[in-house]
């Protein structure tokens, strides 16, 4: 584990001033015992006195802000302390040998308060302070060879175990975190930001995507994410039906799939790992209810080897918990998009046409476009021509239509349309636009057109009235094609 790692996953030791002072009370306290016991000599007040400066270093170190700053800065406690304990060997030679076992109480500290890895460092300066507290005594180099190799190990046990523990208890508040997060959000962008987030946080991933299945083609993945991870690559877009893929993958096994070698393996397309560059994926079933509804794809551009079993329970509780509340989201929103659709034709419904004339401005233009004879066209051929007649219409319209302008089924074989700006002129080149798609067709019918421009002083349902009269208006001229009011 990295240092950023373990910094980043929330692994500040708890109570690194109280463990301190324990470490310095607790020495100071035995040096004064130790020197009581012991027969009196020239320097025992000498070292008495670092005993007591030991417990008052103790009880002033908690006053220290060590939360404001690295946890690196810890490392001034066991340094301090060894400076004390090769000071006490200079004023009173051998005191060092006598309280070698002190030592050992700085390297728990460490082992209490910093990743693995780090008593090693330590090792060259306690040689130092105990070189420095020797030199004109005997070395009992070996007593410190042995003090120090119990002393890392026990400290490279309790910074391993206590790492462990602290990602553990870090990765299951921030699943916490992400399972709230994700409860509260209330459409299918913040839920996905939600996930992409938790996975950078999780693993320190360099790329998360979510994917999900296009309702309108089954092996089809859309990514709906929303993040600055892909560039150069998004929005993704992966066809299980024409190209390898591990979001297909991952899918049809509904299980996490890791890929420690993207280069060399037959998993992820070569389309992903060339254009983005990763060298270890990650890719993670999305499973709802009944179903798996998609897929996230998490990356790094440098290798890793493998993923540990926290990690892996991790994605997979997260996978669970993000599938179900897509589903929810998605299924909320073609409820949604249903109920302001017009079942047949796919446009706006009446609905959303009321919507969109509130927000009409004096100067838009409307639009109402009927199909004439379209009875008889149900009448001669069924009504499965017809329905194909109103598709086609409405097939024109939206291709004529600007993305900003809303199209709407008005009812029956009538359409209406409320462009955003532009005035008469935009109404009709719209409709010059239509005459050309409509012709393209080789229609079965002809239709009429009037249009109307939203007045300042006047509500734009009273624009669409008065389309709706130019429009008939146009049905009864001897060549209906458009009037405009």
């Amino acid at each position: 584990m990295t240092w950023h790692r373990w910094r980043t996953a929330a692994e500040w030791p708890r109570d690194a001033g109280g463990q301190a002072r324990l470490l310095y009370v607790l020495s100071g306290v035995l040096v004064l015992a130790t020197e009581w016991l012991l027969p009196s000599d020239s320097e025992r007040f000498v070292i008495a006195a670092f005993g007591v400066a030991a417990i008052v270093v103790g009880l002033l170190v908690p006053l220290v802000p060590w939360d404001r700053w690295s946890p690196r800065t810890l490392l001034v406690v066991p340094l301090v302390g060894q400076t004390m304990i090769g000071l006490c060997g200079v004023v009173a030679p051998g005191a060092t040998q006598r309280y070698l076992a002190l030592y050992a109480l700085t390297y728990l500290f460490v082992g209490l308060t910093q990743p693995r890895g780090t008593s090693f460092l330590l090792v060259p300066y306690t040689i130092f302070s105990y070189a420095l507290g020797t030199w004109n005594g005997p070395a009992g180099w070996f007593d410190l060879v042995v003090v120090l190799a119990v002393a890392v190990v026990i400290a490279e046990t309790l910074a391993g175990t206590l790492g462990r523990r602290r990602r553990a208890e870090a990765t299951v508040r921030r699943l916490l975190d992400t399972a709230r997060l994700l409860s509260r959000a209330d459409d299918l962008e913040g839920a996905t930001a939600v996930v992409v987030d938790a996975m950078t946080d999780t693993l320190g991933t360099d790329l998360v995507a979510v994917l999900l299945e296009d309702p309108d083609a089954p092996e089809r993945y859309r990514e709906v994410s929303r993040n600055d991870s892909v560039a150069g690559y998004g929005p993704m877009v992966v066809d299980a039906s024409v190209e390898h893929s591990g979001v297909a993958v991952a899918v049809q096994r509904r299980q996490v799939v890791f890929v420690p070698d993207a280069a060399s393996s037959a998993i992820p397309s070569r389309r992903l790992v060339e254009t983005t560059g990763l060298v270890s994926c990650l890719f993670i079933p999305l499973i709802g209810h009944n179903r798996c509804l998609g897929a996230v794809v998490a990356g790094w551009r440098h290798p890793v080897a493998r993923l540990d079993e926290l990690d892996r329970h991790a994605v997979e509780v997260l996978s669970t918990e993000a599938g179900l509340v897509v589903e929810r989201l998605a299924e909320q929103a073609r409820l949604a998009e249903e109920a302001e659709q017009d079942p047949l034709t796919g446009l706006a419904n009446r609905r959303t046409l009321t919507r969109a004339l509130a927000n009409a401005g004096p100067g838009d233009p409307l639009v109402m476009v009927d199909l004439d004879g379209f009875k008889a066209v149900n009448d001669r051929y069924g009504h499965r021509i017809g329905d194909e007649v109103l598709l086609a219409m409405a097939d024109c319209l939206r291709r004529s239509c600007r993305e900003r302008d809303c199209v709407s089924r008005y009812g029956g074989d009538e359409f209406a349309v409320v462009l955003d700006g532009g005035g008469e002129a935009a109404a009709r080149a719209l409709l010059e636009r239509l005459a050309t798609a409509w012709r393209e067709t080789d229609p079965l019918v002809a239709y009429s057109a009037g249009i109307a421009t939203c007045r300042p002083d006047e509500v734009a349902s009273a624009a669409l009235d008065r389309a709706d009269q130019a429009l008939y208006q146009a049905k009864r001229s001897p060549e209906p094609v458009l009037v405009v009011e």
